[in-house]
This record gives C-alpha cells, structure tokens and sequence, in this order.
C-alpha cells in the first residue's frame, strides 16, 4: 500500500491551490503528496459545466491565484478561459506531477492507533498523515431537479427537458423557444446568450434576485496609466483594488442594507433604459427582491448584457410560480401559459460535503452535520482533516488560499516537533448556527448536511477577508483549542532546547572550549 504525507482530493481550483503550498513547504521540511481527482482532467467546476455563457461571477483579479495572478484586462471571462489559466498554472509550477486522474475516493478511515488515513479509491488504497478536501460543496452528480405535475404530458408531445448542469451541447436551438427555470447566477448568464443568438428565450423566476452591471474589463483611463507606470505590479494592484472594492460593497449592503437597496434597484432600473411597456410598469414585480443585498449572493451582470437582453423583442420575463406542465408549456399560477419547445432547469445545486465520501474514524461513521468547523476548515474532533471552502460574498480563492497558508504552518510544526495528531475540541456549551449563513435556495435545501459553525472565533465562518487574513496569517498555532499530540501519549511531546534545533534542521549545540583567563593558565 503506497504512504504519503498528504492526500489532496481534488484538482479543481482548490486542490491545485493546496498542491501549490504543499509544494512550497516541501522546501523546508520533507513532504510527500499525492492529489486524487475522480475525473479524466483537471479544473473541477469549470471543467464541468457546459452550459451556454458559463463564466465567473467575481474579478479574476481576486478569483484568480495571487501566485500567479491575473494578467488579462478583461477580468469576467469564459469558463473555457478559466479552465485553460488553471492548466497553465498547473504547468507553470510543474504540479501536474502531483496529480492522478480517473480515481474516485470512496471512503477515508482514520486510525488513532497508527495516527494514519486508509484513503480508499476505486483502483487502490494509500495510507496517508493527512487529508486536504478540495472536492467542493455540491454533486456533480444530481442537481437540484423539481418535479411538476405534467412532465409527461410536455414530453410526449415533443417537449425537451434538460438541467443546466447536464447542458447538451449537441441540441439544436434553431427556432426553438427556450424557456429557463431560475433566476440565479445560472439563468442569468444563460439568458443574454441564448438571446445574442437570436434564440426566443423565456425567464420564468419564483421570485427576482440583485443583479449587478459591472464592466468586464478593466481598461480605462486610470487603469492604463496604473499599467504604463507599474508595468510588472499592475494586475496585483488590480487583484488588491477588486478585493477591498468587493470587502467594502458588502459591509455597506451588511450595515446600510436599506440604501444599499434603494442604489442597486436605481442601477437596475436605469440599466433596462426602457420608458415604457411592461419592464416600466411590472418593474417592482421583475427586478426588486424582497430580501436585503447580501442575504442571498448578488448576480453579476457584465457589461450590462442580462438588461439589455431582457428588453430585446426575443426575450421575456414572467414572475410567477408554476402551477404545472401541458402539452404546450407551462401553466402559471397567475393564469398565464407559456408556450416553450425546451425547458431549460436553471434551479441550482444539490450541496454534498466532501463529496459524498464515506468518513469513518476507528471504523465509527462521522457525519459532516455533526461536526463544527474549527476556523473554517478543520471539522471538530476529526483529526488530521483539512476542508477547504471559499467565501461566498467574494472570490472562492481568497479563503482558500489563506487556509493553505495556515495549513502550510501547521504541517511544518509537526514535522519539526514529531507530532502525529492534530484536532480542534469544540465546547458544547457554545451556540451553533449554519456554516455558510446564506438563506439561498441550495443552502436551505441542504440544511442538516453541512457542518456546523459556533458563535465566534476560532468557529465562526466570518465572510471577513480583513478579519480572517490577520486571525490566519498573524495567530497562532497553540491557541487552546487545537490540540497536537503524538500517537503514544495523545498529547504533545515537549522538546527541549537541544531536540527542537535538531527537528529545525539546525543541527547539535557543541560546548565551545573554555577560553584561558590569563597567560599563566
């Protein structure tokens, strides 16, 4: 059975982050790693999904790596952009050595006895020290898929129903009408292409969501002056701008949500830049939320396309909920039909903790629900176990990066200390709330499979970049809450002076000669 320091499951965006660090603690203390992804290629999501426009929906200025970051003006790019920029970074910092495709963990065991992980796979097994979760928050497997009342009836006719995540490439849209479920990140990204086509497209949404215009590109005046003047920081400059511009637009929707409210519903209104017809009169009931900013993640709409889209003669909006399927369409509630020849699910995504992987400590079953996450990124009592999540109200890679960092630290101080165990103990007694915080769809639907976050630090999920990167970056490693031990005592082995220079690399202390006082010694 092959023995690694560190397993990585994954090699999507965070599992190539964590190779990255990996590979730079390997310069100070010895490590071995080994990153399985259960696909036939790297880059996770955005490997994925096919589906019409599918893009980022924050600056590839801060969803980028600040290890390698950025280098384009245009910052809201194509997936099939972001796929090729994550295999140039793999092959940048020659990481792809790390990697081993087509193998599917299915199980992970932990023993305390050996202070080891038995990673099962679909070919093989590999002890491993270590384990660093990069498998993502959703199944790739099953979307979110709603069921109504004449499906078949739709169908028999010639109707075509398909999900967003399981895009066809290969349909013809040719003088279909299109008709999308949804109104999030995903219908709004699907709509203003299918419309650029000239495809008849519907959007049938439950209820709105905020849409944000945003340029795409960072090319103006200042931004070409910042280039000229800082030609080799520039796109750093610009990662920084992004991150703080992103950090202060949702304190101010967080403290000011009524304002916040009143300025994005003005931006929408004016960005349809229609004076009349329905969008003028039914503008409350299409493009105003009943919920505050930030309660649910805001869409991003570059370069204005979703509200130039929706007031294009091949485009329409309805507000409803759906009553159910016929032989033509849709029926609304509201009493309306929608004539459509494919239904497009743009209903979101079905959350799965690290990835539906079977987790077991001594043979005993450890459900992610009932684990409370230790600064965001190590379930409690679960040693050795390291998750990596993102933020929700700015880039994914932020959090992660910083989580790697900390990780980075905590592997070379056991190395360096011979430690064999590490695990944080969560006190009962604190209050528990849901670790994301979000009251979107796919979060409400997944309540009772996440873990769980505490009321305040080191297990509160901050959404704070500010906050997080002084607490990960400045704290410390032995702050009474996670405890390092080794596999005899269960406890950490207390070094002395001589032992820790040793484990540093720094070699034995000699006793220097006793120098003569005086010439008649």
């Amino acid at each position: 059975m092959e023995e690694l320091d560190v397993i990585v499951i994954g090699a999507g965006l965070s599992g190539i982050c964590a190779l990255h660090t990996l590979s730079e603690t390997q310069r100070d203390v010895p490590l071995t790693f080994l990153a399985l992804e259960s696909r036939s290629e790297i880059g996770g999501t955005w490997a994925f999904f096919k589906y019409p426009g599918f893009r980022n929906d924050s600056s590839m200025f801060t969803f980028g790596f600040s290890f390698n970051p950025w280098s384009k003006t245009k910052h809201v790019v194509q997936g099939s952009e972001i796929k090729a920029y994550l295999n140039e970074t793999v092959d940048k910092f020659d990481l792809r050595q790390y990697i081993k495709t087509n193998t599917a963990v299915t199980k992970c065991d932990f023993s305390t006895k050996t202070g080891k992980w038995t990673v099962t796979t679909n070919d093989k097994s590999y002890l491993a020290s270590y384990i660093v979760s990069a498998t993502g928050y959703y199944d790739y497997s099953k979307p979110h898929f709603p069921t109504y009342d004449g499906t078949s009836e739709f169908t028999s006719n010639g109707g075509i129903i398909m999900h967003s995540q399981f895009w066809d490439e290969s349909l013809s849209l040719k003088d279909k009408t299109v008709s999308i479920i949804g109104s999030g990140a995903t219908a709004i990204t699907i709509l203003p292409t299918l419309v650029s086509q000239g495809v008849k497209v519907n959007l049938i949404q439950r209820s709105p969501t905020y849409i944000v215009p945003m340029p795409s590109t960072e090319d103006n005046f200042v931004s070409n002056i910042v280039l000229s003047v800082f030609p080799s920081y520039g796109f750093t400059l610009f990662r920084y701008f992004h991150l703080w511009l992103g950090y202060f637009f949702y304190w101010y929707c967080t403290w000011f949500p009524s304002l916040a409210r009143a300025g994005i519903k003005t931006a929408a209104f004016f960005s349809l830049n229609v004076s009349s017809g329905d969008f003028r009169e039914n503008y409350n009931r299409h493009f105003t939320p009943k919920y505050n900013p930030w309660q649910q993640r805001l869409c991003l709409s570059p370069d204005n396309d979703f509200y130039s889209s929706v007031t294009k003669q091949n485009c329409k909006v309805y507000t409803s909920r759906i009553k159910r399927f016929n032989s033509k369409g849709i029926e609304l509630l509201d009493g309306q039909t929608v004539q459509t020849d494919i239904l497009v699910y743009a209903t979101g995504l079905t959350l799965l903790p690290l990835g539906g992987i079977a987790l077991t400590v001594d043979g005993e079953a450890k459900k992610p629900a009932d684990t409370v996450m230790y600064k965001s990124y190590h379930p409690s009592s679960i040693p050795n176990l390291f998750v990596l999540t993102g933020y929700l109200n700015s880039s994914w890679t932020l959090r992660v990066e910083l989580t790697m960092d900390y990780v980075g630290r905590i592997l070379k101080k056991m190395k360096r200390q011979r430690l064999d165990l590490c695990y944080p103990v969560f006190d009962d007694k604190d209050e528990l709330a849901d670790l994301l915080g979000f009251n979107s769809g796919y979060i409400v639907r997944g309540k009772g499979l996440m873990p769980q976050q505490g009321k305040g630090s080191p297990w509160k999920m901050w959404q704070n970049y500010a906050r997080d990167w002084w607490e990960m970056t400045m704290g410390s490693l032995d702050d009474g809450v996670m405890k390092f031990g080794t596999i005899e005592t269960g406890e950490e082995k207390k070094l002395n002076y001589a032992e820790r220079r040793k484990a540093q690399g720094r070699g034995n202390l000699k006793r220097r000669p006793r120098h003569k006082m005086s010439i008649f010694e």
